[in-house]
């Protein structure tokens, strides 16, 4: 087993998405999206008690690495990402162009 899906598999066992999808601001729909799965299949993992497929937990556990990593530069810098604002062009503007 890689250290990935090892992460993975303790992140799901641990509840850590639930953790990780409310410090992002995230619906289980959008995170769902993210990790490139279904709502049901996604809140199956965040509830912990399921088996995961290598390659699943190998995603998962990417995820979450990378993810709390940045949340981590973020706070080291003194960034709340609550003070964040998504970039989105004016779709109005965009669209007349």
């Amino acid at each position: 087993m890689s250290d990935w899906q090892e992460l993975g598999r303790k992140v799901v066992a641990n509840g850590d998405l639930l953790k990780l999808r409310k410090e992002l601001g995230h619906n289980r729909s959008s995170m769902a999206e993210l990790l490139r799965t279904s709502v049901v299949t996604y809140t199956a993992w965040e509830g912990g008690k399921v088996r995961l497929w290598p390659a699943t937990a190998e995603r998962i556990g990417r995820f979450y690495h990378l993810a709390d990593r940045h949340l981590d530069l973020l706070h080291e810098d003194g960034i709340e990402l609550s003070e964040l604002t998504p970039l989105r062009p004016d779709l109005e503007t965009f669209f007349l162009a």
